[in-house]
């Protein structure tokens, strides 16, 4: 069974969905169930995959990818796009290039930022918590 937010990716044709609302099934893509995306832990890609969410003088919120050194973006490994999840449940998400920086601002303040996540596609998908 699926579930709400979860992330699904087509391993034939590289087609990815979000669910919005669950259904009984698991989704399928040319032919094939999708392969549901879990948060990466891996310690040893995981400095260049860290996200970090800060305020700007404007009152907007940005998503870091990789610290202060940042992550790589080439073709062949970037990261695709950012997500941020506020408390309100609104998902607000940037899509990027191999030539961008690896991060982004979004309107809502950080302080309401609850969620963020990052899709590298190379390592997959990463994710930032706010601590209580």
């Amino acid at each position: 069974m699926s579930e709400q937010f979860s992330i699904y990716r087509c391993n034939e044709c590289g087609c990815m969905i979000e669910i919005i609302k669950p259904g009984k099934d698991t989704p399928s893509c040319c032919g094939k169930a999708m392969e549901t995306l879990e948060y990466n832990t891996d310690e040893t890609v995981q400095k260049k995959h860290t996200l970090s969410v800060v305020g700007d003088s404007d009152n907007h919120s940005i998503v870091r990818v990789g610290g202060m050194g940042g992550h790589p973006m080439k073709k062949d490994h970037a990261i695709e796009w950012v997500e941020i999840i506020s408390f309100c449940g609104a998902h607000h998400r940037r899509f990027l290039e191999a030539d961008d920086e690896p991060e982004s601002w979004f309107l809502p303040p950080v302080e309401h930022v609850m969620k963020a996540r990052a899709y590298c596609g190379k390592h997959g998908l990463w994710k930032w918590e706010k601590k209580d």
